[in-house]
């Protein structure tokens, strides 16, 4: 086993063209993630790619398990993310690639070291290190989820993102207006939805008039206004502290202002 860094990993990743992507089985938002963040970032550099695991990816999570299709042969280069333990890949491939996994790129400390090649470090997510190691890979980073539905909303989009978004399992009697798996779903469902996800027959037109209605990548301002809030609470902390010791005195000197000339100096306004 060698232990490598994410230029390494890169180098490894770059080198080789048909490439299978194990994740963990109970798949979360970081193995999927990573595996899929990994697999477009090959397919830019013309790799084949595909992303496995033992069991079916949540639908909320969708809008990134797609374009998944390729078909890496039966000698892949082997790849796990996120995967601390081969225990954790599920009977179905540890049988097959227990003893085959060529490159684990993880964070967890616990890693059983299973792979030929660990790129592993320690911190809150296996994404932050896919991310350096698609950088490392010199393959740019972009927004494809938001540049596919991007600019002004139209009908045809509409449509197009109910189709990518519908909800497949049993709704148990539950309105799909009101169901959230990603926020493409949540602009779409809200308005054109009917009760079972299916179009209610609405257009653009119909629920926004003649406002136009644009779609792009916002979530970096989203944060920067959420955080704001946090931000005015501070400064609003620190002044308080700050003037606090200004009336902190019965009489010294300043809190005198408060004190009005009607009465003198023995009665506060």
């Amino acid at each position: 086993m060698n232990k490598i860094d994410e230029k390494s990993a890169a180098r490894l990743l770059r080198e080789n063209d048909n490439i299978l992507i194990l994740t963990h089985r109970n798949p979360d938002g970081d193995t999927i993630g990573s595996g899929f963040a990994l697999l477009h970032a090959l397919k830019k550099l013309g790799k084949t790619v595909k992303v496995v695991c033992t069991d079916p990816f949540p639908e909320k999570y969708g809008y990134i398990a797609h374009s998944n299709n390729d078909d890496v042969g039966e000698n892949p280069y082997v790849v796990a993310v996120d995967v601390a333990d081969m225990e954790l890949i599920g009977a179905q491939y540890r049988a097959k690639y227990e003893h085959g996994v060529n490159l684990c790129i993880d964070h967890h400390i616990s890693n059983k070291e299973f792979a030929e090649n660990l790129c592993l470090r320690s911190c809150s997510a296996t994404c932050e290190i896919i991310y350096d190691v698609i950088k490392a890979m010199d393959v740019e980073i972009d927004k494809s989820v938001a540049q596919k539905y991007a600019g002004v909303l139209t009908d045809d989009k509409v449509r197009q993102m109910m189709s990518d978004f519908k909800p497949v399992q049993d709704l148990h009697g539950m309105n799909a207006k009101y169901l959230y798996m990603s926020a493409f779903q949540s602009a779409a469902f809200c308005r054109f939805s009917d009760m079972d996800g299916n179009w209610n027959g609405l257009s653009v037109a119909d629920v926004y008039g003649d406002e136009e209605i644009r779609i792009g990548y916002n979530y970096g301002w989203l944060k920067t206004s959420q955080n704001m809030e946090k931000v005015f609470l501070a400064l609003s902390l620190v002044i308080v502290v700050m003037i606090a010791p200004v009336f902190s005195g019965e009489y010294g000197g300043v809190d005198s202002i408060i004190l009005t000339s009607k009465y003198g100096t023995t009665k506060c306004a």
